[in-house]
C-alpha cells in the first residue's frame, strides 16, 4: 500500500510539474521587441564587475542589456536588491543621474542557500564608494525576507528595480512582493540569474518567475541574458486564470494538495531538477 501511495505521490508531481511548466514558461523576447535598442556598452568602471560576459556565462549579454534598459528608462530612482562589491550601482551613478537604494546582507543575517557573497561590511558597495558616489546610495544592510521598505521608500516611487539578491525561489517572490507596492507608473522590475536552462544557480529565479506568471505577473525572459523583465503598466497575464488562482476557494484547496507555498515551490524545484536531470 505504501508503495502504490508513494507512486500516486510521485506521478501526481509529474502532472503538476509538467502543467505547471507548460502554463507558466516564461515568455522569450528581445529588447528589439520591446522597441528599446540593444546598445553595446562597456563598462566604464570594471573593478569586481559581476556581470556577464565580464565575469560568469560569457555567451550571455547581461551587462549592455541591463545598461540599454536602463539608459531607456533613465530612472530617477533605483532599487537594488544586492550590492556585492558595488560595480553595477557605481557604473549607474557614472552614467545617469539617478540616486539608488541597494541592499545586501551582512554575513550572520543571510538565511537563503543561493547567494553568490557573503562580504563584510567593507566590501559591501566598496567599487562605488571608492569611485566617489556614496553621496548618491543609501547603502542598508538586510536580509531582504527582514526588511521594512516602508521605512525607507513612500509609495510609487521607484522607477527601476534590479532583483538579484539571495536566489531561492521563495526569496526572489517575496523580493518582488515588498518591491511592487513601490513601483511607479511605468516603471521596471529586472530578475537576475533567470534562465530557461534552468541549470546550476539559474533554476530557482525561473522558478520563482513562472510562480508569479502563475498569480498573473507578466514577467518575461530577455533572450541572450539571464534577466527576466516586468513591467508595473502591463495587464495581468490572463485576468480570469489569475482570479480563479488566487481566489480564496481555489487558494484553499491548492494549500490542502500541495501545502504551504513555500513548501509547494520547494517542490516544484524539486521536481523542476530531477526532471531536468533525465
Amino acid at each position: 500500500m505504501k508503495t502504490i501511495i508513494e507512486e500516486l505521490k510521485k506521478n501526481l508531481l509529474r502532472v503538476r510539474w509538467n502543467s505547471f511548466f507548460k502554463r507558466n514558461k516564461l515568455p522569450e523576447i528581445t529588447l528589439e521587441d520591446l522597441e528599446i535598442t540593444l546598445k553595446p556598452f562597456t563598462p566604464s568602471i570594471s573593478e569586481e564587475i559581476c556581470l556577464p560576459p565580464f565575469r560568469g556565462d560569457e555567451d550571455l549579454n547581461d551587462y549592455s542589456v541591463l545598461f540599454s534598459l536602463l539608459d531607456f528608462c533613465n530612472p530617477k530612482l533605483v532599487l537594488e536588491l544586492g550590492t556585492g562589491y558595488g560595480n553595477t550601482v557605481a557604473n549607474i551613478c557614472s552614467r545617469l543621474d539617478s540616486k539608488v537604494i541597494t541592499v545586501n546582507a551582512l554575513p550572520d543575517q543571510i538565511r537563503g542557500r543561493v547567494t553568490t557573497y557573503s562580504l563584510s561590511r567593507e566590501n559591501i558597495g566598496k567599487v562605488y564608494r571608492s569611485n566617489g558616489f556614496a553621496d548618491r546610495v543609501v547603502q542598508i544592510y538586510a536580509d531582504t525576507k527582514t526588511i521594512d521598505l516602508g521605512d525607507l521608500l513612500s509609495e510609487r516611487c521607484v522607477d527601476f528595480a534590479i532583483v538579484d539578491a539571495c536566489h531561492d525561489s521563495d526569496y526572489v517572490l517575496n523580493d518582488f512582493r515588498k518591491i511592487q507596492p513601490y513601483m511607479a507608473p511605468g516603471s521596471v522590475v529586472v530578475f537576475h540569474d533567470t534562465h530557461p536552462s534552468m541549470q546550476k544557480h539559474y533554476i530557482d529565479s525561473y522558478i520563482a518567475c513562472m510562480y508569479l506568471r502563475k498569480l498573473g505577473h507578466n514577467i518575461k525572459y530577455i533572450k541572450n541574458s539571464s534577466w527576466a523583465i516586468w513591467f508595473a503598466n502591463e495587464a495581468l497575464v490572463n485576468k480570469n486564470r489569475s482570479y480563479l488562482v488566487t481566489s480564496p476557494v481555489a487558494n484553499f484547496f491548492e494549500r490542502k494538495i500541495f501545502g504551504s507555498e513555500q513548501t509547494d515551490l520547494l517542490r516544484i524545484r524539486g521536481y523542476a531538477k530531477r526532471h531536468r536531470e533525465l
